[in-house]
């Protein structure tokens, strides 16, 4: 064997240094800039998932990167083990292979249970959102079928199944931003959209919101910071218990979740989604 068969080694040590250093940063991944949840201002990260982040990896003295790509290649990178975290998820059986669930998460999700976990970071109101002059019927969604209206949604959001099911027009757009391009630039419709997430970028683009017109809200689902399955090991359940030990302590004792959602929507989270 060659002298230098120790350099075959170096790859396999490197991946396995990768996969079990304890002491390498936390790599948190999350679509493209989604105001008021995570976006740049004056270059830097901020909005209300960056409040909690800051505050908890500093509480647990850890380091961490936070990427952000499309929001299909967030979840991509989730399934390969390529971040620890990801940012805003919601709740499917086929993420369940991948992302770490809570029991209180999933009960609240599959139905089981009407009482909202309390590390939930965020709730979604999906509704569709379309022009105010063109007075669309959007009482149903066999009406929106029957008329053929072409509905904008963002690639890899898991929406609700009665949407699938009922096989709409729909076009996929790979993050908010183009989406709402796409619905002022007339090429849809109408979107498919958590209503607080799209007119707040609506307002980050410069787009008059007061054009558009909301329907009834069609679907409510939680949004939560999802550790990578692994961390469902006894190796790193440690850092998963603690991070959500003190998201659940700074939203009740602290009431961060009420002032980071004052501070970016101009509104608490009980009043926006009238918890109280």
């Amino acid at each position: 064997m060659s002298k230098y068969w120790f350099l075959l080694l170096i790859p396999i040590i490197l991946g396995a240094y990768f996969l079990f250093n304890d002491n390498r940063n936390i790599i948190i991944i999350t679509g493209t800039e989604t105001p008021p949840f995570e976006y740049y201002q004056d270059g830097k990260l901020v909005g209300i998932d960056i409040v909690f982040l800051e505050r908890i990896f500093s509480k647990l003295n850890i380091e961490y990167k936070i990427e952000l790509v499309d929001w299909e290649e967030a979840l991509n990178k989730m399934k390969r083990g390529e971040a620890d975290l990801i940012l805003g998820a919601g709740y499917t059986e086929e993420r369940e292979s991948y992302l770490s669930y809570r029991d209180e998460q999933k009960l609240f999700e599959t139905g089981q249970t009407a009482e909202v976990p309390k590390d939930v970071l965020w709730l979604s109101n999906e509704a569709f959102i379309y022009p105010k002059e063109k007075n669309f019927d959007v009482s149903s969604l066999e009406i929106i079928k029957e008329k053929d209206y072409s509905v904008g949604i963002v690639a890899g959001y898991y929406y609700f199944k009665s949407l699938w099911d009922t096989e709409l027009n729909i076009y996929a757009y790979p993050t908010t931003e183009k989406l709402i391009q796409a619905l002022e630039n007339n090429e849809i419709d109408m979107i498919l959209i958590d209503t607080l997430e799209g007119f707040s970028v609506m307002d980050s683009l410069n787009i008059d919101s007061e054009k558009y017109k909301i329907s009834k809200p069609y679907n409510q689902g939680g949004n939560y910071l999802l550790f990578s399955k692994k961390y469902d090991k006894p190796k790193y359940a440690k850092i998963k218990n603690e991070f959500y030990d003190e998201l659940i302590r700074l939203k009740e004792e602290e009431n961060l979740h009420e002032t980071a959602y004052l501070e970016y929507t101009g509104m608490n989270f009980s009043e926006l989604y009238s918890l109280s």
